[in-house]
């Protein structure tokens, strides 16, 4: 009996050893596929080396067969901090956002089958959310974004979940749920004038950074992270803003380049650190400001956002320049940017000459306004635009001239500010003041040039009824009401005292 139990527990011992022993064979057999899978595809994903003889080699095969065919991109790559992360071509060109959000027409247009891969040509934000969520969330509500490619070409090229975010985060930009043109020079009047190929190598290239793409995400990363390097000191290079951000209706770059911060740049280029990672960067790591500095940077605690519109606290672009949703918190973040070199006297002061800039274009732009609406009512201006030679002087009035002079003010550029700003809104006034007086008649444009210059908006019922009294009473509101229109910007009363007039400065120094 006992022999019997001993014999049997023998049994029992083997068996267990034999399936331990086939355990472990089937393991070990699971890890050699593994690894022999593994480094199938590790020898297929694209990596770098550096030979013996010093060179860096991309291989892997994506990059051995485009170090032939487009060398220029696998050499940026290779020369990049996505390499280094380990980051490879498939990483950012896989097509799983536009399979899961696109529609099938948009797969079967934007899907390509590339040598046993589905790709897409071009990454899009979805593709750089997989690892740069915060990044692609703050861009996404810039004016970056939706509202560049809104206001360019409309609202049809966008699906109403796109529609609704870009709504939410600029409501200016839409009337009664409605878009709202931007302009007077949108793509498609521009195209008829221009002709489709100009405006698609112009307006559509720079407003391009953010038209929606067909995995339902918006906007262009790339446009400012060049491929395929991705340099973060590349981006935050000011010639890489000045791409767009430069000529006569938005000459930022220049302006720049004028200002002190721009000379400083210029000859101290080479002992600013802009490749710094955003959680360590210092103001010695930049002693002036770039572009990025100012609207990205994360100085004393402003915090580094890819929204370049969250520290403006006005819309200087519009013809009527109004605060922005949320100004009191961006102009305190631009604020504090600049304390990181200013005291913060200056700051107020700065800031205070500015905001009255703005309001001082305002009633220029206004005025002009004025005019052009006495020529479409009195029928000496045609509805379609462009068509004659003062539908240019009205546009450049606000478009290029105002704008330009707004910019110069809190960019310091005095040149802007003045020759190419406010001289030349000042000469195009005249010009359009003189056209309307010829066309309507001495006598008229005196009585109504009364009216405008002294707000005497009661005798305005002499000339005009219905919407177009409405319209012109409204101007003159713009123009004089300084309370109602400047109540809740930099320009009311509550914040001056609280932030400019008791605390800070000396009315003198205003």
């Amino acid at each position: 009996m006992v022999f019997k139990t001993i014999i049997k527990s023998g049994v029992v011992m083997l068996t267990n050893r034999k399936e331990i022993v086939i355990s472990i064979i089937s393991f070990l057999g699971v890890l050699i596929i593994v690894f022999a899978v593994f480094g199938f595809n590790n020898k297929n994903r694209s990596r770098v080396y550096i030979n013996s003889e010093g060179e860096t080699i991309a291989v892997g095969q994506c990059a051995t067969c485009h170090t032939t065919a487009t060398p220029g991109i696998v050499n940026q790559w290779a020369d990049g901090k996505m390499v280094t992360e380990g980051v490879t071509c498939i990483d950012c060109h896989n097509a799983d956002k536009l399979k899961q959000y696109g529609t099938s027409e948009d797969i079967e247009k934007n899907l390509i089958s590339h040598n046993g891969y589905e790709i897409i040509n071009k990454p899009t934000p979805a593709n750089c959310n997989e690892c740069h969520n915060k990044q692609v969330t703050e861009f996404t509500r810039s004016g970056h974004a939706g509202k560049s490619w809104l206001s360019v070409v409309g609202s049809d090229a966008f699906t109403e979940t796109q529609l609704k975010m870009i709504k939410l985060h600029h409501p200016e930009k839409f009337k009664k749920g409605d878009f709202v043109k931007h302009n007077g020079l949108a793509a498609v009047e521009a195209s008829q004038i221009e002709g489709d190929f100009a405006i698609r190598l112009s307006c559509k290239r720079c407003h391009g950074i953010g038209a929606p793409n067909p995995d339902m995400s918006i906007g262009n990363c790339s446009d400012c992270h060049l491929r395929h390097n991705f340099s973060i000191a590349q981006a935050r290079e000011p010639k890489t803003c000045g791409q767009c951000h430069i000529g006569p209706d938005h000459p930022q770059i220049e302006i720049w380049e004028e200002s002190s911060h721009g000379v400083v740049f210029r000859n101290r280029a080479d002992k600013y650190n802009l490749d710094k990672s955003n959680k360590d960067m210092r103001v010695q790591d930049q002693d002036a400001p770039t572009c990025a500095t100012c609207h990205m940077a994360g100085f004393k605690g402003s915090g580094f956002t890819h929204d370049v519109n969250s520290r403006s606290a006005w819309h200087l672009h519009s013809s009527f320049s109004t605060a922005r949703p949320g100004w009191k918190i961006a102009r305190a973040s631009m604020e504090n940017t600049c304390l990181s070199c200013h005291d913060e006297e200056f700051v107020k002061r700065h800031f205070y000459n500015c905001d009255k800039s703005v309001q001082d274009v305002n009633v220029k732009n206004n005025k002009g306004k004025f005019w052009a609406n006495v020529l479409m009512d009195t029928g000496n201006r045609t509805k379609a635009a462009f068509d004659e030679e003062i539908d240019f002087v009205i546009f450049d009035l606000w478009h290029h001239w105002g704008r330009t002079a707004k910019f110069g003010t809190f960019m310091l550029g005095a040149d802007y500010v003045q020759w190419h700003g406010n001289y030349e809104l000042q000469r195009d006034y005249s010009h359009l003041m003189d056209f309307t007086k010829e066309k309507i008649g001495k006598e008229k444009f005196i009585d109504l040039k009364d009216i405008l210059d002294n707000n005497k908006a009661e005798l305005l019922s002499k000339y005009f009824s219905g919407d177009q009294l409405k319209k012109y009473q409204q101007i003159l509101t713009e123009i004089y009401d300084y309370d109602k229109i400047y109540n809740d910007t930099p320009l009311g009363k509550d914040y001056l005292e609280v932030n400019v007039d008791k605390n800070h400065l000396e009315k003198k120094q205003l």
